[in-house]
């Protein structure tokens, strides 16, 4: 019986594969969660389940193999119907060699598939629970019998009782075969039932897109190792799968950060170049007066053409001048009442992208949320280096109250003075109307010309005109077309 055998596997699994999943469940509790829930619906086998289910998104060419115990045999039609599935090989995209990402998909798909799995299959595993009972119960009479046997005693009645248990565990074993064989036949007609192959569908597809979003916190691709602490990345990921306002801001930010990303790359920078010296080359931009001067004379022109030819005329040596380092990235948001829904999951998620830039040009990064105060400072001087459960606790956090502008620009002027660079940006976030007091107003001018940064303002319904004086853009968004707003925000230095 199953109860007697090791760890086993309807996958090609290897011994690796094995001791790192194992090291996945001291990490992650959500794993022996789901097996508990799993053995509490009679699913003796659980942990196999989980893990073939967890293989199957990790390894790079998973196989279902034939040869199964009979145990096994659902175990193993449920992974041939669920890796049939189109969507379960776009979701391996995400998971595959991610460890971290394959455990989220192991245990989103398992509380899908739990609810999937025949009565039929519960009943043969009962059955099977049952029938152990009465082969140990058995092999037990079957020792008490040779212990009497070697006093010189009787033990056929021992012996009679024990056989009585096998012929009842044989039979039962039996009606839990024929239970077993309905329920592969009903996995089997998964691919034919519409409303559950969409149900798995849309479940697979969810997660794969909550993947996708949950690199935005880290700022790497999904489907590749990272060197991100696991747990905070299990972690992050399970938030996202719970909690609708992080998933909406980071759906959004998605979007964002495509457009922010694209408009860095098309943005041409002009690199001052300075004369090093003369060398040889056919470059006419650069060619020395000296030589353009031989085209003048019909003998020499022969010579000058031969040698553009071969690249040996003379020419300038340019070298552009080492570009100076930018300062930082600063998403001032508002976060007071008004701002909470529509408005505050929009203003967080230009923050988000914003973070992606950072990742990209390597810029320090900060993230004020404010209101009356500034409620909470997100810093990280390397944004490679970020922790994404800090980041994604200032997505969702709610400051409340009304709106002060001084707060959050005070804290900005002190991230910007411990920045080695000038020219930092900072993209400031508002639905409230407020002013900052003449002498704020002085001394923040005074830094802002001093230190060289630009202040990006987004106005959202609203006209707020004491932002105006220390804004270098002002823009207004409605709430419907994003277009301007977002060009604002990511036209960056």
């Amino acid at each position: 019986m199953y109860g007697h055998r090791p760890a086993l596997t309807v996958l090609n699994t290897d011994k690796y594969d094995r001791r790192l999943y194992a090291s996945l469940k001291e990490k992650t509790d959500k794993l022996s969660e789901m097996e508990e829930r799993l053995s509490q619906q009679d699913m003796p086998l659980a942990s196999i389940m989980l893990q073939d289910l967890w293989a199957g998104l990790y390894k790079s060419q998973p196989q279902v193999l034939e040869d199964v115990p009979p145990e096994l045999k659902v175990n193993q039609q449920i992974m041939k119907e669920a890796m049939k599935l189109p969507k379960f090989e776009e979701l391996r995209q995400f998971t595959m060699l991610d460890e971290l990402a394959a455990a989220l998909g192991a245990v989103v798909l398992g509380e899908k598939i739990v609810d999937l799995i025949p009565n039929s299959a519960h009943d043969a595993f009962r059955i099977m629970q049952k029938t152990q009972k009465f082969i140990d119960q058995a092999a037990g009479l079957l020792e008490m019998a040779t212990m009497v046997e070697r006093r010189g005693q009787d033990g056929s009645d021992y012996r009679d009782c024990a056989v009585s248990l096998q012929q009842r565990a044989e039979r039962m074993m039996q009606e839990a075969q024929k239970r077993l064989d309905m329920a592969v036949q009903a996995i089997e007609q998964w691919q034919k039932n519409k409303a559950l192959k969409c149900n798995l569908k849309m479940a697979m597809e969810d997660l794969r897109e909550k993947l996708e979003a949950a690199s935005l916190f880290w700022g790497t691709t999904p489907g590749v190792p990272r060197s991100i602490n696991s747990k905070e990345k299990f972690q992050l990921a399970q938030r996202l799968v719970k909690e609708a306002k992080l998933w909406e801001i980071a759906k959004l930010a998605g979007r964002m950060t495509r457009i922010a990303l694209h408009k860095r790359r098309t943005k041409v920078r002009k690199i001052p170049q300075v004369i090093t010296g003369i060398n040889q080359g056919n470059d006419l931009s650069r060619i020395l007066p000296a030589e353009l001067h031989l085209l003048a004379h019909p003998l020499a022109r022969k010579d000058f053409l031969r040698r553009f030819i071969e690249g040996k005329l003379l020419q300038y040596e340019l070298q552009g001048r080492e570009s100076l380092g930018r300062g930082p990235i600063i998403a001032c948001i508002d976060s007071s009442g008004s701002m909470q829904g529509n408005r505050e999951i929009w203003a967080k998620a230009v923050a988000l992208a914003l973070f992606q830039v950072a990742v990209k040009e390597k810029r320090t990064f900060a993230w004020i949320n404010f209101s009356t105060r500034a409620c909470s400072k997100f810093q990280c001087a390397d944004p490679r280096q970020v922790n994404p459960l800090q980041l994604a606790e200032a997505a969702v956090e709610d400051c409340g109250g009304g709106t002060n502008y001084e707060y959050p620009l005070e804290e900005a002027l002190q991230i910007i003075n411990q920045s080695a660079f000038n020219k930092a940006d900072i993209i400031f976030i508002t639905d409230g109307q407020c002013k900052a007091s003449d002498q704020f107003l002085q001394r923040f001018l005074t830094a802002k010309h001093e230190k060289e940064f630009c202040v990006h303002t987004i106005l959202i319904n609203s006209e707020a005109p004491g932002a105006h004086i220390f804004s270098d853009i002002v823009v207004y968004y409605d709430g419907k077309d994003d277009s301007m707003a977002l060009q604002s925000a990511f036209s960056l230095d």
